[in-house]
């Protein structure tokens, strides 16, 4: 592998390194202590989670609008597939991830009755969004990380 491959992998591996970290952070700063002094504070991921995706595609289209116009080189796809994967990510979470997750938080509480069926169906569904959903986070954070060096 050459320097500007060995720079492309350090980057990559440090700015995906530093997001799981920070979100650790977060986790365990804000939303594990809300959850062991009330359960029901699960409501917060979505609170942090809705809005950080919109401030983050939002700045992100405006920095690719001022930054990067009409850009058709390897940085610019590079940008675009990230891009494109943040979005999908938004959409997964919006359609398939947050409607599941309330109907298992409810059933939970006691607030709905589901049967095993049903409720099998819903976890096995918000089960494989998660994980598509962890795979285009993962894709648009090296992809922004890396865009630059190719």
């Amino acid at each position: 592998m050459d320097f500007g491959g060995l720079i492309l992998v350090a980057r990559g591996v440090h700015v995906l390194g530093g997001v799981v970290w920070a979100g650790f952070v977060l986790l365990a700063w804000v939303i594990m202590p809300a959850l062991a002094k009330q359960p029901d504070q699960a409501k917060l991921v979505p609170r942090l989670t809705g809005p950080a995706a919109l401030l983050t595609l939002l700045s992100g289209i405006y920095l690719m609008a001022t930054l990067h116009p009409g850009d058709t080189s390897n940085t610019g796809l590079a940008l675009k597939v990230g891009a494109l994967a943040a979005v999908l990510s938004i959409v997964v979470g919006a359609a398939l991830i947050g409607p599941r997750s309330n109907k298992l938080l409810r059933a939970a509480r006691g607030e709905i009755a589901l049967d095993p069926q049903l409720r099998g169906r819903l976890q096995t569904t918000l089960s494989f969004a998660t994980k598509l959903n962890t795979v285009l986070m993962l894709i648009a954070v090296l992809a922004m990380a890396t865009a630059r060096y190719l």
